[in-house]
């Protein structure tokens, strides 16, 4: 009988093991995933949380990186990115945020939403409705590091939202509150010579507002208008509202 016993709490030490370690914490509360190359779907039993993951090897020379994400359907989801060094195999940081506003089950269901803007591989497409993907690589604050945007908020006419994180020294990651707060947006245009950024959020039916935010080093950055983009048929900037407005009511009388 005690041989018995003792059987049975090592069978539960064991289950509990596995549950309780980092990658399987959640997995011992699901069924078995649903599996691609990239992406790990954890089907749950009841209708309060989804769990998807996606596992990115080809944006970064210097990085893999592992995006879980869990959506509470009653308000709420979280983000966890963990950053492996690629030459070690080793987590060397993480990032963890919740958001209240908005729980969208579609995030990171589709792992092929992971972009880089460097080099060529995995290159973003066009940023349309200021939609740049899900997870993306790229240069933010042209140091020559790559940092992460990662979605936060889908947005509505304006697009996505976006939380910046601007890699610093040891391959350490730090939010970036101006860009996130501030910027908000994703860029449409990099220019590393001056050190812009620009993004163009709808504004109206016919027009997107033009904003250009430039890096002024130590963390430091500044922003001012760039006008309008006039997306009549003469697409072109625009500086002055009231020029904007007449070839506005010009376009309405069309």
């Amino acid at each position: 009988m005690k041989q018995f016993i003792e059987s049975i709490l090592l069978i539960l030490i064991a289950v509990c093991s596995a549950g309780c370690s980092e990658t399987g914490r959640g997995k011992a509360l699901m069924k078995t995933p649903v599996q691609n190359p990239v992406n790990i779907i954890y089907p749950v039993k009841k209708d309060s949380i989804r769990i998807s993951e996606c596992y990115y090897t080809d944006l970064s020379d210097a990085f893999n990186y592992r995006i879980l994400y869990k959506c509470f359907y009653a308000d709420s989801s979280s983000t966890d990115v963990y950053i492996i060094d690629k030459k070690r195999g080793k987590i060397v940081d993480s990032i963890h945020f919740e958001s209240v506003e908005l729980a969208i089950d579609g995030l990171f269901f589709d792992c092929k939403k992971g972009y880089s803007y460097l080099g060529d591989k995995n290159r973003i497409p066009e940023v349309q409705d200021n939609y740049a993907g899900e997870f993306i690589i790229a240069d933010f604050n042209f140091d020559l590091k790559e940092d992460i945007a990662v979605i936060q908020y889908i947005g509505g006419n304006g697009g996505p939202q976006y939380r910046y994180y601007v890699q610093g020294q040891n391959q350490r990651f730090k939010l970036d509150d101006f860009l996130t707060d501030w910027m908000s947006y994703f860029p449409v245009e990099f220019d590393p010579k001056k050190k812009t950024l620009l993004t163009s959020v709808h504004a109206n039916a016919y027009s997107e507002w033009r904003t250009i935010y430039q890096y002024s080093g130590s963390g430091k950055w500044k922003s001012r208008s760039d006008g309008y983009l006039f997306c009549g048929e003469n697409e072109r900037i625009v500086r002055d509202p009231q020029e904007l407005d007449s070839l506005i009511r010009a376009a309405q009388e069309l």
